[in-house]
């Protein structure tokens, strides 16, 4: 019982009848739910999502070697918390074992999203290159000199676009390891914002136009001009994507 009251893992007894008998303080700290309210009640009723739960949890026979974990959600009324747990039965009833994996989860969720994202992103200047290209090589067409220019100014565009979903990538990955560098020096704001509007300006999608108002004189600041210019084409990116037409 002493070693119940240390331990990390959430521990529980339910016996044969569904009575908790057992819910240990990491029990309590995981769920939010007191001993006090659980204790001596039907699981069913005094663990929000149980049913649920216990219906899908691997148990094991006592005796068992190891009993399978399972990762698995309890919705605890409005908070889904997400569980690495166990079972194992015996005469008296089952003995669960479990631990809070939520932020292991979201986690692995955003992983999850970011590489759906990044095969998004990346599949789109990519087609645009390939059509252009595949355009450009086709002997059956006659393109004139306004035709084959714009076809290599979308290789080029989209090309630029990509080498800037890389740096992202690249820098996400700098900062979640702490060795992302920053060089300040000196530099035109006004020049910055210039340009980072012009280069969108060259692949914006229909019904939308980016106008900058700059005061006539800004004084110089000091910054990393590579990450105020990546941080401006990123609000860009955003307001562009999900602005309304117009």
């Amino acid at each position: 019982s002493l070693a119940l009251t240390f331990v990390a893992d959430g521990v529980a007894l339910v016996d044969r009848r569904g009575i908790v008998r057992l819910w240990n303080p990491a029990a309590e700290a995981i769920t939010g739910l007191a001993q006090a309210n659980v204790l001596g009640k039907p699981a069913d009723t005094a663990v929000p999502g149980w049913p649920e739960l216990v219906a899908v949890v691997p148990i094991a026979s006592f005796g068992d070697e190891s009993a399978a974990v399972e990762t698995l959600p309890l919705d605890l009324g409005g908070r889904e918390l997400w569980l690495s747990i166990s079972g194992v039965a015996f005469g008296e009833g089952t003995v669960f074992a479990f631990r809070d994996v939520t932020a292991e989860r979201n986690v692995e969720q955003l992983k999850s999203d970011f590489v759906s994202t990044i095969s998004h992103e990346l599949r789109t200047p990519l087609a645009a290159i390939y059509g252009a290209a595949v355009t450009l090589r086709r002997g059956d067409l006659q393109l004139g000199d306004d035709q084959r220019s714009q076809l290599l100014g979308v290789i080029a565009s989209e090309a630029d676009r990509l080498a800037r979903i890389v740096n992202d990538i690249l820098w996400a990955s700098r900062v979640e390891s702490g060795t992302l560098s920053v060089t300040i020096e000196s530099c035109d704001p006004a020049r910055l914002a210039r340009d980072v509007v012009e280069a969108q300006s060259a692949h914006l999608p229909p019904g939308i136009s980016l106008t900058l108002s700059l005061p006539e004189e800004l004084p110089p600041v000091a910054a990393d001009p590579d990450k105020i210019r990546q941080v401006l084409v990123n609000l860009l990116d955003n307001a562009v994507k999900y602005s309304p037409d117009g």
